[in-house]
């Protein structure tokens, strides 16, 4: 039988997938509560954190586990639904509108991503 190299972009869609269905279900059901329609900006947002993981995990692949490629995701998922209801909450009340709210959500949405890579410590597997 031949020998098949695998490529290491399966194994990152999988983060990528635990992240995506999580987020998706979480970001419907908080649009649909706050009565608020789920925009192409908002898709920007959720997908912001992820990308920023991704970039982060290939430039500096120190001191993660498989445990981390699983976890990690799920708990961004997480933050990003936090982070699009309180950006409901902002466009509700009118504190930010506007593109000042779009540059501070997707600027917060990165820090917040950046500052979870580099606290999370190595999870045991």
């Amino acid at each position: 039988m031949p020998k098949t190299k695998m490529t290491s972009l399966p194994f990152f869609l999988l983060p990528v997938l635990i992240y995506a269905v999580p987020a998706a279900l979480g970001l419907f059901v908080i649009a649909r509560l706050m009565g608020q329609k789920f925009e192409g900006d908002l898709l920007l947002y959720s997908l912001l954190p992820i990308g920023s993981w991704l970039a982060l995990v290939l430039l500096r692949d120190k001191g993660k586990t498989l445990s981390n490629f699983v976890i990690e995701p799920l708990i961004l998922a997480g933050i990003v639904c936090v982070l699009v209801a309180l950006h409901f909450v902002i466009e509700r009340r009118e504190i930010l509108t506007g593109r000042s709210l779009e540059v501070a959500t997707s600027l917060f949405s990165v820090l917040i991503t950046v500052g979870f890579f580099f606290l999370m410590p190595a999870l045991p597997e």
